[in-house]
């Protein structure tokens, strides 16, 4: 569960746990998966070069997986659509 500071527990690919920020959580309904747009540093406020990494992710365990090089395509543009969907709000 994400915190109202944005921030979520993850576990990665090695079952390490990670605090990461949820900029935001988009979803592939045809595929049912969901994927999650994040970056490790909290105080992204007012920075230009944020490092944002996208990993699918099951919301029922918070366990994170790599995108496979198939998907990515479709993952970026679902990401640029859902940046810019946030962006004009």
């Amino acid at each position: 569960m994400i915190d109202n500071e944005g921030r979520l527990t993850v576990i990665d690919e090695n079952n390490n746990k990670i605090d990461v920020f949820v900029l935001f959580i988009f979803e592939r309904e045809e595929l049912n998966k969901k994927y999650v747009a994040y970056t490790l540093d909290h105080d992204i406020e007012g920075k230009e070069d944020i490092n944002i990494l996208i990993s699918e992710i099951d919301p029922e365990t918070n366990q994170i997986k790599s995108i496979n090089e198939e998907e990515m395509p479709m993952v970026k543009e679902l990401y640029e659509e859902a940046k810019k969907t946030i962006l004009e709000d």
